[in-house]
């Protein structure tokens, strides 16, 4: 199905695919959650150890890092759940990327051999 495609064209889709694949956002997202999720078990952790501390003249703080840690942790989850759907599409594209590499013969180690 691919072989009866124009080379050129193909190329062309190689090269788009190629710049889309360069930069990927399902690493920005899991960076993003794994900070947020790691800050956010901090402030979670402080929530706690204010709780547990404290008397009830300090219920503010408490609250506000208890709802501050939340937060992030949602965020995290919300990024994460981004990046593995990102992930997913990018590795659909790697294996189209993949099949054009091998129907256009750039990884043929035969081809790159003197004649």
């Amino acid at each position: 199905m691919m072989d009866a495609a124009d080379p050129s064209t193909l190329r062309a889709e190689h090269d788009q695919l190629m710049s889309k694949l360069s930069s990927r956002r399902s690493t920005g997202c899991f960076a993003h959650a794994s900070i947020s999720a790691f800050v956010g078990l901090i402030f979670a952790g402080a929530a706690g150890k204010l709780y547990w501390d404290t008397a009830a003249r300090h219920e503010e703080w408490v609250l506000a890092s208890a709802l501050l840690g939340l937060g992030l942790l949602g965020y995290g989850l919300v990024q994460y759940l981004r990046g593995r759907a990102a992930l997913a599409h990018e590795v659909q594209e790697f294996h189209r990327l993949s099949a054009l590499r091998r129907s256009l013969g750039i990884d043929d180690p035969a081809a790159m051999l003197p004649r």
